[in-house]
């Protein structure tokens, strides 16, 4: 059964260059998760280009981290903007919490100098 004390809150950033291409996070932190095996359906909007896709993940030592990898990821950034996410808790059987409010971050890039 999912907690209903459940908290997600943004942390930070990642910027990892590689030679194929970069690969970006944005970080949020987890608490209170349920001790059975969780799945977050996740949306994410670019607020300037309206874009919005939906993909599932799961949380990973206390983190839930909406990427995109080097090569291919479920979520591309734009260099500048801002975004906003939301995630959906689900057990592995379906059974769901409230989903969270948006949380607003911006551009993955931004912390380039």
């Amino acid at each position: 059964m999912q907690n209903s004390d459940l908290k997600i809150n943004f942390d930070k950033t990642e910027f990892i260059p590689y030679g194929c291409g970069p690969s970006v996070h944005a970080i949020f932190n987890v608490k209170n998760k349920s001790e059975t095996e969780t799945w977050f359906k996740t949306d994410v909007a670019d607020l300037s280009s309206n874009e919005y896709t939906i993909f599932y993940i799961k949380e990973q030592n206390g983190n839930l981290n909406v990427r995109h990898g080097m090569c291919a990821g479920a979520f591309n950034f734009s260099r500048e903007g801002r975004y906003k996410v939301r995630f959906s808790p689900m057990n592995i059987d379906g059974k769901s919490l409230s989903t969270t409010d948006w949380i607003t971050f911006d551009s993955l890039y931004s912390n380039l100098k």
